[in-house]
């Protein structure tokens, strides 16, 4: 695991970064627990929006 601090990497309307840390510093997504709960959400809802 890194010792430093890794940041979130979305973007913000405004074009300002989330300053908040990575869940998952060595992960290929790197998202703070606000912004990947609510990828979830959103893929949930594209998953039930998309079944017959």
């Amino acid at each position: 695991m890194n010792a430093r601090l890794v940041r979130c990497r979305y973007r913000r309307r405004n074009d300002e970064m989330c300053t908040g840390e990575a869940v998952d510093p060595d992960g290929e997504v790197l998202l703070c627990g606000k912004h990947l709960a609510r990828a979830l959400q959103l893929v949930q809802i594209h998953m039930a929006s998309t079944r017959p």
